[in-house]
């Protein structure tokens, strides 16, 4: 019978981070790649999602290889590895780059414009956090709501 194995590479003193990749081990000398997968804070994903469990229309989902909460279907924040994803908009883009520990949101070298990163430093305390999110909700909630679909 096959084993399954869980093999940790990267950010080795990051807590909740760094990638996994699945190996099915079907004899002592054989591995079999299963897969790879992008760890996320739990932690910070939970912080997150305790502070929006009062909102309706929030939902989770995995995305851009962490998770990311949308707001009536529309992105307002995530994370990926142990950043904070805000969606503030092209109108707060420039005052949110402002903001200490935040930084351009660029997974293709590219910034995406209305995007942020939000490094851990500026997420230690609950209302550093609360601030980031709700400016995410705000904008988030300024869309129209997308159809669901089924």
């Amino acid at each position: 019978m096959a084993k399954m194995e869980h093999w940790k590479l990267g950010n080795s003193g990051a807590r909740n981070s760094g990638a996994t990749i699945l190996f099915l081990r079907a004899r002592p000398s054989q591995l079999i790649w299963a897969g790879t997968f992008m760890a996320y804070d739990l932690e910070l994903a939970q912080r997150v999602a305790q502070l929006l469990k009062s909102r309706r229309g929030v939902a989770q989902r995995r995305m851009f290889g962490g998770v990311c909460f949308l707001l009536n279907g529309h992105m307002c924040c995530g994370i990926e590895k142990r950043r904070l994803m805000v969606r503030v908009g092209p109108a707060q883009y420039e005052a949110a780059l402002g903001k200490p520990h935040a930084r351009p949101m660029d997974f293709t070298g590219r910034p995406m414009n209305g995007f942020v990163f939000v490094m851990p430093e500026g997420l230690r305390t609950r209302e550093a956090l609360k601030g980031w999110v709700n400016l995410g909700v705000r904008y988030a909630a300024s869309l129209p709501s997308k159809p669901r679909s089924a």
